[in-house]
């Protein structure tokens, strides 16, 4: 789709699962602030959030939402990679 389609005023947001994490800062700038973009990839999610992204599409939440939930707000809040990454980690070991 072109960026302009993302400009009509029946949408709301979109869901981005390419892993260009550069979209969102392309979206930020041309679209209508109060559009909405999350991301469909979990493995992204942290920092997609952390560079401007409204939220994630998780699979992953189905399974450890508090977890997730949590990640991304501090993700949001703009917390310490460490302090996600270290969720992240807490996230993938309760999986396994």
């Amino acid at each position: 789709m072109r960026m302009h389609t993302y400009m009509h005023p029946f949408l709301s947001g979109i869901k981005d699962a390419t892993g260009d994490l550069n979209r969102i800062q392309e979206f930020k700038s041309k679209c209508n602030p109060n559009f909405l973009i999350y991301s469909g990839e979990d493995d992204s999610g942290c920092d997609f959030v952390h560079l401007g992204g409204d939220g994630v599409i998780s699979v992953t939440a189905n399974v450890a939402p508090k977890l997730m939930s949590q990640m991304l707000l501090l993700a949001k809040e703009g917390f310490a990679y460490s302090l996600t990454h270290s969720l992240t980690h807490s996230l993938t070991h309760s999986l396994m």
